[in-house]
């Protein structure tokens, strides 16, 4: 078996390599191996069939049949082996053997080697872009042997004129310099010991060189309005391909001398603050810079400052004076501005002081504005003064300017109100009036309702200017109908005096009383004292206050006689006492006069029988009375009698009794007066009644007369009705027998 014999065959991804020495025997992980193994018979005879042993890298056996060999006749045996991603770095031995027994067993067995190892890895580094004129540093130090061997760099660029520079560097490092700009590709190859290599290529962006000018100025300030001129001293192009292409120069401003080509550039500015030129410079490879000169231009103050006032849309002209005219509480608007540079238009700031004598803390300022504009409103009459300064950024001012105002009073005014309606005494009217005037102004009006026009209540001003309720709301009343007012007034002043008023209207109205009446007792019995009220009856205050009360004892009698049984006044008073003497059903009436109107009320009083008592029945006047009128018609019945006849034949009739008229034509006359001259009738009367004309009884109310026929009995005492008992004692006798009682009256 030759040893040396053996071939390797390396395939790595699609590429198939013979390796031999100057190859060298090296594999890495993943590649796949042949090896082919020569078996050779060096002997003079055939060799006998036999079997061929092999042990490869990873320890895996395998057996080959050999067959036999002539002399010098050769049989080879090729064994595959993959390389394991997980292979060691280092040397890897193939054994075989041969089992043949022949005469020279050191043949019969061998072995070979295989380095194992790993690609290098190539790490390029170098700068992704620089200037012309500046050295590259390429370096592949960065590069590493994973299996630790050495390696060397191989680097390759392209130059300016387009040739492949190649330098083979041990250190990995390699400087070069582009002398222009452009994109220039650079290839490294690394290669370690096994031959084994890696390259790796990339870009380098070579920048083109700007060009330099020096650009200066005349001075670094100058006053706003005047000349001055920039030139360029210097203009370089350190990249350039062709000297003697100059650096074109553009200025970006017009400049007085016609073109903006050429090296100096005068301009006059009329701005103030930083002033700065620029200045293009272009070379021949297109590249532009900008270069810039800043000069400082001097502040002047704003001027000519100016104003104007507007009310409602509509400009206002100011008098000889200089006086704006406006009303109080009206909206102003007053405009103003100046004149400065340009620059410093935009960035003025105005002061406004609206009211600068009564209210100077009050500042209105405006910022960057060319024309400020502010709303004021003067709210008290007489003069007012605005006062105007407008400032740069650099703090100067224009002179502080005032513009006057003539502020007049607005008189307040009342708006339009509905009448008050008719009302009852004592009812409420309520009324709520508005009233306008400038804003300020409404603070402090003062509102007045006077009450009664016709009278100057506070001694002061008018009769009509009176404040007795100050207020805008009234509710009011008036408790008599008769004394209320036709109209009030409404007036209202605001702090400069100024006054409006208005009449309103008054229609008080009288109200009919409402009769309320009760009773103590509804069921007496006769003899009782009852009383009776009329603190139910309702009307005005005032009306209640001055109420006449009426009372009608009993509506079925006439007791005034004015044919009208309804109308009575028995007695007067809002609380009464009565005495009902007489049983019966009695309708009292209560009217209530307020002096405009009357209203009346009734109540049924039922009087019960007083029970009868002969003690005192007799004390009674009644039975004091039939036992007078007893005893003197025992005595005076002969008398009588004559009398009676008597007076049939007479020309003229006496009358047989006392009657009501005369109580009521003798004013003397009492028949109940303890005094007894006053129970008597008088002379004169009876003498006036003898020479009456005779009246024929039919014409006679007969319950005015006592004869033979219509005499009261004792029996018929008890239905004495209670007006009965206070009859007279003449209602009982006649004139000539009272006469005869008592005598001629002296």
């Amino acid at each position: 078996m030759n040893q040396d014999g053996v071939s390797v065959e390396r395939t790595r991804e699609n590429s198939t390599l013979t390796l031999d020495e100057n190859v060298g025997f090296n594999a890495i992980r993943d590649d796949s191996i042949v090896f082919s193994i020569p078996v050779i018979n060096r002997g003079l005879r055939v060799s006998p069939p036999t079997i061929l042993q092999i042990e490869g890298p990873d320890g895996t056996i395998t057996n080959a049949n050999i067959p036999a060999l002539s002399s010098l006749e050769e049989a080879r045996v090729e064994v595959s082996w993959l390389v394991p991603s997980n292979q060691p770095f280092g040397e890897t031995t193939t054994s075989f053997n041969i089992n043949i027994n022949d005469g020279d067993l050191t043949n019969n067995e061998g072995e070979f080697t295989l380095f194992i190892g790993s690609i290098p890895v190539a790490l390029l580094s170098l700068a992704d872009e620089i200037l012309t004129l500046n050295e590259v540093l390429i370096s592949g130090t960065n590069s590493y042997d994973p299996d630790g061997g050495d390696f060397y760099c191989t680097f390759s660029l392209e130059s300016l004129e387009g040739d492949i520079v190649s330098s083979e560097e041990t250190d990995c490092i390699y400087e070069y310099t582009w002398d222009d700009d452009g994109i220039f590709t650079v290839n490294m190859v690394v290669t370690d010991g096994e031959n084994d290599f890696h390259s790796v290529s990339t870009d380098i962006t070579i920048l083109n060189r700007n060009p330099e000018i020096v650009l200066v100025a005349d001075s670094d300030t100058i006053p706003v309005l005047s000349p001055i001129t920039f030139e360029i001293t210097e203009r370089i192009d350190q990249d350039t391909q062709t000297p003697d292409a100059p650096v074109d120069i553009v200025w970006n401003t017009p400049c007085e001398q016609g073109t903006t080509l050429g090296i100096k550039c005068t301009v006059t500015l009329d701005q103030e603050g930083p002033y700065t030129i620029q200045v293009d410079a272009t070379d021949d490879d297109g590249a532009t810079i900008t270069e810039e000169y800043t000069i400082e231009v001097t502040n002047i103050a704003p001027y000519n400052p100016g104003w104007e006032v507007w009310v409602d849309g509509n400009r206002l002209i100011n008098n000889s004076f200089g006086l704006y005219t406006v009303n109080e509480g009206e909206q102003v608007t007053i405009r103003g501005w100046a004149e400065d540079s340009e620059n410093d238009m935009s960035s003025l700031r105005h002061v406004w002081t609206p009211d600068a004598e009564e209210k100077p803390d009050l500042e209105i300022i405006q910022q960057n504005t060319a024309i400020s504009q502010i709303e004021a409103i003067y709210e008290t009459n007489g003069q007012h003064i605005a006062t105007f300064q407008v400032f740069d950024d650099d703090g100067e001012s224009t002179d502080l300017m005032t513009v006057p105002f003539r502020v007049n009073n607005v008189q307040p005014t009342i708006r339009p109100f509905s009448q008050p309606l008719p009302v009852a005494e004592d009812q409420n009217i309520e009324m709520s009036i508005i009233a306008d005037d400038t804003l300020n102004d409404l603070q402090t009006l003062v509102p007045c309702y006077d009450l009664d026009p016709s009278v100057n209540s506070d001694n002061q001003g008018s009769e009509i200017d009176d404040c007795d309720i100050e207020s805008f709301n009234l509710i009011y009343s008036w408790p008599d109908s008769n004394t209320a007012p036709e109209k009030i007034i409404f007036h209202v002043t605001d702090n400069d005096g100024a006054v409006a008023s208005e009449e309103i209207n008054i229609d008080v109205r009288n109200t009919k009383p409402n009769t309320g009446m009760t009773t103590s007792e509804y069921n007496p019995t006769s003899g009782d004292v009852v009383l009776l009220t009329g603190n139910g009856t309702t009307d005005s205050i005032n009306d209640m206050e001055n109420m006449i009360y009426s009372w009608d004892m009993d509506i079925s009698r006439d007791s005034d006689g004015d044919g009208d049984k309804t109308n009575d006044q028995d007695i007067i008073g809002k609380i009464v006492e009565w005495q009902f003497n007489n049983a019966g059903n009695i309708v009292v009436q209560l009217t209530v006069n307020d002096g405009d109107a009357t209203d009346s009320m009734r109540i049924n009083i039922q009087v019960e029988e007083k029970p009868f008592s002969i003690t005192s029945f007799i004390m009674s006047p009644v039975g004091i009375l039939i036992a007078i009128v007893l005893i003197l018609s025992i005595v005076a019945a002969p008398m009588i009698m004559k009398k009676k006849k008597e007076v049939e034949y007479d020309g003229y009739k006496v009358p047989s009794k006392g009657s009501i008229d005369d109580a009521f034509d003798d004013p003397d006359y009492d028949p109940f007066s303890e005094d007894r001259k006053k129970q008597k009738i008088s002379k004169k009367r009876i003498r006036e009644e003898m020479n009456k004309p005779v009246v024929k009884n039919e014409g006679l109310d007969k319950d005015l007369l006592l004869d033979n026929d219509n005499r009261i009995s004792s029996n018929d005492l008890e239905n004495i009705e209670m007006e009965d008992k206070n009859l007279a004692v003449n209602e009982v006798l006649s004139a000539s027998e009272i006469e005869e009682l008592i005598g001629e009256e002296e």
